[in-house]
């Protein structure tokens, strides 16, 4: 997963202690048409029924984190994409 330009500087500064990061309170998972670009703009799929989700989070076991529950993002039209 790619992050932002913005978030690798924050996680950087606060890394180096200069200054502290905190993450939102919570992360959701949207469906993206493409890849995101590094300047964090995207185009999120749309359709009836669509909606992001809420994410929850296993404990890391190494370097690999794993969502907690499986994500739904509702019935999609056919053809989708």
């Amino acid at each position: 997963m790619s992050m932002t330009d913005s978030l690798e500087e924050s996680l950087l500064e606060h890394a180096l202690g200069i200054a502290q990061y905190s993450p939102s309170g919570e992360i959701w998972a949207g469906l993206c048409t493409a890849a995101p670009s590094e300047d964090g703009t995207y185009t999120e799929f749309s359709a009836s029924g669509y909606s992001r989700q809420p994410v929850t989070f296993d404990e890391a076991d190494g370097a690999t984190v794993r969502n907690g529950l499986p994500l739904w993002f509702g019935p999609a039209p056919s053809p989708s994409g």
